[in-house]
């Protein structure tokens, strides 16, 4: 439900921008949907995780399926903010390096999203 409001705004409210404070604005919002389908993904995959965990007798502790998940997710973040900082800064793209860095934060969560369904998600 959250994501579809957060999807009718964006698409309602960006369209189209026409200084760069309204680029910059429309790609916040499409960067919380993006991050909104990413976390919904997330908490669906730690859920899976943590069943199998649940069914699994090793898999307790540090070693669970849910532990390195959360572990492999905080590195994502991290590498997302290292990547997109070093592509736009090396670009030099002046005043639209703000939008691009968003765009490439966007980009990169929604890859990831793409990799939690099909790797963590069991339906």
């Amino acid at each position: 439900m959250i994501l579809l409001a957060a999807l009718a705004l964006s698409s309602s409210t960006c369209r189209p921008p026409s200084s760069d404070a309204e680029r910059i604005e429309c790609a916040r919002l499409e960067l919380a949907t993006a991050e909104q389908a990413m976390n919904y993904a997330l908490a669906r995959g730690l859920d899976t995780a943590r069943s199998n965990d649940e069914n699994a007798s090793a898999a307790k502790g540090p070693q669970s399926r849910a532990a390195r998940l959360a572990v492999a997710q905080d590195a994502w973040l991290r590498y997302r903010e290292a990547q997109c900082a070093a592509e736009y800064l090396a670009s030099g793209a002046g005043s639209l390096e703000a939008v691009n860095r968003i765009w490439c934060q966007t980009r990169l969560t929604k890859a990831r999203t793409t990799e939690l369904n099909l790797h963590f998600i069991v339906d």
